[in-house]
């Protein structure tokens, strides 16, 4: 089958679908469900069972252990309840209900007409420029003061790009734009990175990957989803009678990601990738922010197919036992020279941690590089900060609320919160630091007072009792190794996905209540976490990204 839906010479779709992706938190959270139904079977089969009631609003999930239980002379009921649609709007619920080719050619519609301001901006420079090294980032996580000079810093990268912009090392930066608060709009960012262009003095070339569209362009898209679709339909059949059972859970992906909007968002990334690296002068090095997503597939093959050099993936927060994205059958990492799954020539690992989950996944180790936590290089200094200050006790608890990047996780959080305050004693000092992606706005919990910031984090973690996070987010990482006491809330319908999974002195809630009560034990305690064992490897010298580059001349 991966033979079969090869796209480009030595690209099968395969890679790029929403079921070799595996975005379990996200985008396909019906794996959790195939997951949690596995332990159930498992469960059944070492008892005499007869009938099964399932009580559920879940349709597809209904199907498949409907399923199951035909195969074993089972019987079967299911008491359907009404669906919880609280908190998502009434247009979603409508364009959810239209067909997947429709929804799919409306995305893309409105994603040229948002994104056209940003065609051609920087490209004069981008293809004048003497600069051989390559970053592929996301324009956001920016520091919005040096935004606002007109200087590219991003939280993504640490220190790493002001070293090169002194060391005058010619770079390029090509970057995925996603709307935020600093940037919420097309022209905003054009505006942002002819600024940075201009402040760099043609030692750093910044576009986004929007700057390559052309009618042309979107006419091939067009032209690869109408091959997509006829594979989609080619193989629906067979894809059910394998996946047996399951089926109910993964065909609707399959679906997606053959009529529907990931479809067209693939193979316009696909495209657009195609474009920027034949234009691009030879590269001997390329850097990515890797989470194994459909776009990054896209890049790796547009890169090898034009000739670059040498490509590093850089996983650059941490790798979570449970986010399925990072990890492939061992079997997948081998080469056999025709539509293998792309990957970069060396992954850069930033941690202890990291490191084992990648040994463990079967990663090949000749592949892998040690190097510095960029995103994380301001624990030496901030963990200092902290233990000099004494642990004073507030009158109040000073709560860091850090946002998500789902903004289901993040309403469920302020909720929380919002029962929480009306419950006795009324003492928290809350100050909100939204996720870039996912702003928060202090009238939509009028019950809550509450300051929003969007400062570093690392500089709201000098004066704060506890850290109040997702369960998803990495952000708590930075808490938890600069000491301060951190509150996760996780979702008990879904799988723990928190960086800090089993570690001591985290406190995992699931209720308001759980909530009072961990905040009352950070408070009574008045204490930093001792951490003993280290998330990162941390210099601020970044020696062995420095080594990099020197072995790539």
């Amino acid at each position: 089958m991966v033979d079969c839906l090869e796209i480009r010479p030595g690209l099968s779709y395969w890679w790029l679908t929403l079921l070799a992706e595996k975005c379990n938190w996200a985008k396909s959270p019906l794996i959790e469900d195939a997951i949690r139904l596995f332990a159930f079977t498992r469960f059944i089969r070492r008892r005499r069972i007869d009938r099964i009631k399932f009580v559920s609003a879940n349709s597809e999930l209904a199907d498949s252990i409907h399923l199951w239980c035909k195969k074993r002379k089972i019987v079967f009921e299911w008491k359907k309840i009404s669906e919880n649609l609280s908190g998502i709007s009434l247009q979603r619920i409508m364009c959810s209900t239209l067909p997947q080719p429709v929804q799919a050619l409306g995305w893309l519609l409105r994603y040229v007409g948002q994104r056209i301001r940003l065609k051609s901006t920087g490209l004069r420079q981008w293809q004048e420029s003497p600069g051989d090294i390559l970053f592929v980032s996301y324009l956001l996580n920016l520091q919005p003061k040096e935004t606002q000079k007109g200087k590219y810093a991003c939280n993504y990268w640490g220190t790493w790009p002001k070293f090169l912009f002194k060391k005058n090392y010619k770079t390029r930066w090509l970057h995925h734009y996603i709307p935020h608060s600093l940037l919420p709009d097309a022209k905003k960012a054009s505006d942002a990175l002819n600024k940075i262009n201009r402040s760099a003095k043609g030692k750093q070339i910044h576009v986004a990957l929007d700057a390559f569209f052309s009618l042309r362009l979107i006419l091939r898209v067009l032209r690869d989803w109408f091959r997509i679709i006829i594979y989609g339909c080619q193989f629906d059949e067979g894809l059910r009678r394998s996946f047996g059972y399951l089926a109910p859970l993964f065909i609707k992906d399959w679906h997606k990601s053959c009529f529907g909007i990931p479809a067209i968002k693939n193979l316009l990334h696909l495209n657009l990738f195609e474009k920027a690296m034949k234009t691009l002068p030879n590269q001997r090095v390329g850097f990515y922010l890797q989470e194994n997503q459909p776009w990054e597939v896209a890049f790796i093959h547009a890169w090898e197919k034009a000739g670059h050099g040498k490509l590093v993936g850089v996983p650059h927060s941490s790798v979570r036992f449970w986010d399925l994205r990072y990890f492939y059958d061992p079997r997948s990492y081998k080469r056999a020279g025709h539509n293998d799954l792309p990957m970069p020539d060396q992954v850069a690992l930033n941690g202890s941690a990291m490191m084992r989950e990648y040994q463990k996944s079967g990663y090949p180790s000749s592949q892998i590089l040690k190097v510095e936590a960029l995103r994380y290089l301001h624990i030496t200094t901030s963990s200092s900060q902290i233990k000099s200050i004494k642990n004073k006790v507030h009158k109040q608890l000073k709560v860091l609320v850090l946002g998500d990047y789902l903004a289901r996780n993040t309403h469920q959080m302020m909720l929380f919160l919002e029962k929480v305050v009306k419950l006795p004693p009324k003492n928290l000092i809350l100050v909100v630091k939204p996720h870039p992606n996912c702003p928060i706005r202090p009238t939509d919990y009028p019950g809550l007072k509450m300051k929003i910031k969007t400062e570093p984090i690392h500089s709201l973690l000098v004066d704060c009792d506890v850290a109040y996070t997702s369960a998803v987010t990495s952000a708590a990482l930075d808490a938890y190794c600069a000491g301060v006491p951190v509150v996760s809330v996780r979702d008990r319908k879904t799988l723990n996905l928190s960086p800090l999974r089993n570690s001591k002195g985290v406190h995992f809630i699931s209720t308001p209540e759980e909530l009072k009560e961990a905040l009352n034990k950070v408070k009574r305690r008045n204490k930093r976490i001792k951490i003993k064992k280290s998330f990162f490897y941390v210099n601020k010298n970044i020696p062995r990204w420095k080594k990099i580059l020197i072995s790539s001349k």
